[in-house]
């Protein structure tokens, strides 16, 4: 089965087809999360014999490679927060919506702000001080390109 994925607008699909019949998601916004909950989605889907759907090769388009370990990474870190959607989307991790709130709080305040001193902002702001600039460009990865670009901000 081969996996197509469409990218309009910074909105995403994910097309495929089988026995002659065509499938597709809706359009979701093109977001990380998004993009995980996805491939778990489609990796949970089996057919009437029990087998995968999607191998991890297959899944892994939905994050522009052919390297199966992305794809399997996101499984494992699923089954580790107990297969819950929920708690796998919001699981602890350095930068968490608080974060990524702060960095478009301070793009909004001041859209020419460079990476260094929007690291600094943020942490001052949410009285932090571990936030490093790998962290902040882990954030602006979690936010909508057409968000940003209202800023006048480009990948």
């Amino acid at each position: 089965m081969v996996l197509e994925i469409q990218e309009k607008d910074s909105m995403f699909c994910v097309k495929w087809s089988a026995n002659s019949q065509e499938f597709s998601t809706d359009w979701i916004p093109d977001t990380p999360s998004n993009r995980k909950s996805v491939l778990v989605f489609l990796r949970l889907l089996r057919n009437d014999k029990g087998k995968h759907l999607f191998t991890f090769a297959e899944l892994s388009i939905l994050f522009d490679g052919n390297n199966r370990q992305i794809s399997s990474q996101h499984m494992e870190d699923f089954r580790d927060c107990g297969s819950d959607f929920l708690d796998f989307l919001i699981r602890k991790r350095k930068v968490d919506s608080k974060v990524v709130e702060a960095v478009i709080i301070e793009f909004h305040q001041d859209p020419s702000v460079k990476l260094n001193e929007l690291q600094q902002r943020v942490n001052v702001k949410l009285l932090r001080d571990d936030l490093t600039l790998a962290n902040i460009m882990a954030a602006l990865e979690q936010i909508p390109d057409s968000m940003l670009n209202l800023y006048g901000f480009t990948r």
